[in-house]
Parts: C-alpha cells; sequence; structure tokens
C-alpha cells in the first residue's frame, strides 16, 4: 500500500474533482441535434438542415468557478485562519513564556518587542530571533525540562 502526503492527496481530490465537473459541465451543455420535420430516418438530408440548440457559454466557464470555489474553501480559507491563530498567538506572547521556534529551539521569553524577542534556550545563553520564527507556545517548565 503506498502511502501518499497531504499534499498528494489534494493533488488527487483536485484531479478527481476536475474530472467530474468537467464531465458534469459537458453533458449539461451537450446539445440536442434533432432531424427537420418531415425526414424519416435514413434519408437524404444536408448538414444546413439540422437544427441544434445554441450552447450556453458560461457552461464552459463553469468548471473553473466551480475549481475557485473549491480552492478557496478547502486551501485558501483553512490557511488564513491558521495565519490568524498564529498572529493572535505571538500578539499574546509576554517575558516568562516558553516558546518552540521553527528550528525546533526550545527558549524562555526575556525581552521581546515588536520585530525581536530575545529567548533563554539555557543557563546564561541568550539568542535574539525573530518574532515570526516562533511556532508554539509551551509551558516554562516543560523549557526548562529539556
Amino acid at each position: 500500500m503506498e502511502v501518499m502526503c497531504n499534499e498528494e492527496k489534494m493533488k488527487n481530490l483536485f484531479y478527481k474533482l476536475w474530472i467530474g465537473v468537467n464531465f458534469l459541465c459537458q453533458f449539461c451543455a451537450q446539445s440536442d441535434v434533432s432531424v427537420p420535420a418531415g425526414t424519416e430516418a435514413g434519408g437524404n438530408t444536408s448538414l444546413g438542415e439540422f437544427v441544434s440548440k445554441p450552447q450556453n457559454t458560461w457552461m464552459s466557464f463553469l468548471p473553473f468557478i466551480l475549481m475557485l470555489g473549491i480552492l478557496y474553501l478547502f486551501v485558501l480559507r483553512p490557511q488564513q485562519k491558521k495565519m490568524k491563530e498564529q498572529q493572535n498567538m505571538l500578539s499574546q506572547l509576554k517575558p516568562g513564556d516558553g516558546v518552540i521556534l521553527t528550528s525546533g529551539i526550545f527558549g524562555e521569553i526575556i525581552e521581546i518587542n515588536d520585530k525581536l524577542v530575545v529567548l533563554e534556550i539555557s543557563t546564561n545563553v541568550r539568542i535574539k530571533v525573530i518574532k515570526s520564527q516562533i511556532s508554539q507556545l509551551t509551558s516554562s517548565s516543560q523549557v526548562k525540562g529539556v
């Protein structure tokens, strides 16, 4: 059994969804071709005598519109929500909080300003990091125990 990452699963889902939406739109947009009145099947008729319903142009854009809607619902909206939660977490940081950086470094906040944070990662070992590199908030006891 093959293991797929989330990105591959999403691509596979979007591909299958695109096939389904495309099929549905083509099915709905098919024109009905009818034989002119008074002509029997197998008779001699020219192509100009056939009457067909015109196709709707908006139906050709329907797959794109649906895919944009699905992209928004399944990709963009959750990403925006995650970014908003991250910004709220960063705005509520205060000295004494334990944090984990994106690089995996544990530390306790000593000083904090708009863009920089001073972390104590060991006794008398302090580093300055960019505030946006903080990925998680943890307890101070968890940081000191590591």
